[in-house]
């Protein structure tokens, strides 16, 4: 029985409806048998898009009843989209934390963009601390796992840079300058959507995950770990398999401030 969803492994989509279909997909799931990838008034199917920096799962469905069907779980809040970020500046205060905002998305095309603003709609992302280090550099850097509960025009990238910890080489909410330093030893923004999890047919739960790719993991290798974060490091720069935010423990809070870094 084919699947009526299908969730890929793209690096940077486009913010564009009538975005293609890569070749090696349209081939072993041809137009002809499903149609809705030829629909471009339903976005082709997608569920959700990926910004252009960015790296991780995207869903698509491969028929209309379930494209509904995925586009009610994503309005009441049973499809999951969890990210791992690697931030600038070491994370204040407790370990867990709800980033609540108004997002405004204003502009079209490579002017656009989002700004904090009343008018804008609400935002809310579930913020988890994980690990703290320096860069080479000397800089500190934060490792959080993030759930969205939301899904606004690069929620994450401007909550993080609006709470004061934009991230690692994000050139459109960090200053031009430093994100070229970043640009030393991260690429690209330090932003992957490692899971996603739905109800698929039989109201059964389908959960993909994807380790951090390996230019990030790279780039995580280059960085000088607290005593308390060294395991966490390793694991995610390693491509293990990441578990559920859920069960993502959190980096303790210190006890002292003689922790050596």
């Amino acid at each position: 029985m084919q699947r009526s969803a299908r969730v890929k492994r793209w690096q940077g989509m486009l913010p564009d409806v009538n975005l293609l279909i890569p070749f090696d997909f349209r081939a072993l799931n041809p137009p002809r048998q499903w149609p809705l990838m030829e629909d471009t008034q339903h976005g082709r199917g997608f569920l959700h898009r990926l910004d252009i920096p960015t790296s991780g799962l995207v869903l698509l469905a491969k028929n209309h009843n379930a494209l509904y069907d995925l586009r009610l779980q994503l309005a009441i809040g049973d499809l999951q989209r969890e990210y791992c970020v690697l931030a600038h500046g070491r994370w204040p205060g407790e370990a867990r934390k709800d980033l609540r905002s108004r997002v405004h998305w204003f502009g079209t095309g490579r002017q656009a963009g989002s700004i904090i603003a009343p008018a804008g709609r609400v935002a809310l992302s579930k913020a988890k601390l994980l690990a703290n280090g320096h860069q080479l550099a000397g800089q500190a850097v934060s490792l959080l796992a993030i759930q969205i509960v939301t899904g606004r025009q690069h929620q994450i990238r401007l909550q993080m840079a609006h709470v004061g910890h934009p991230a690692v080489t994000d050139k459109r909410y960090f200053s031009s300058v430093n994100c070229m330093l970043d640009m030393r030893w991260c690429r690209r923004n330090f932003l992957h959507r490692y899971r996603l999890a739905f109800f698929g047919a039989r109201a059964r739960e389908v959960e993909v995950i994807q380790p951090l790719p390996s230019d990030l993991q790279s780039s995580l290798l280059r960085i000088s770990a607290a005593a308390s974060s060294i395991d966490t490091f390793r694991f995610w720069s390693s491509g293990s398999r990441p578990k559920r935010w859920e069960r993502l423990h959190p980096l303790e809070p210190l006890k002292s401030t003689n922790e050596s870094d």
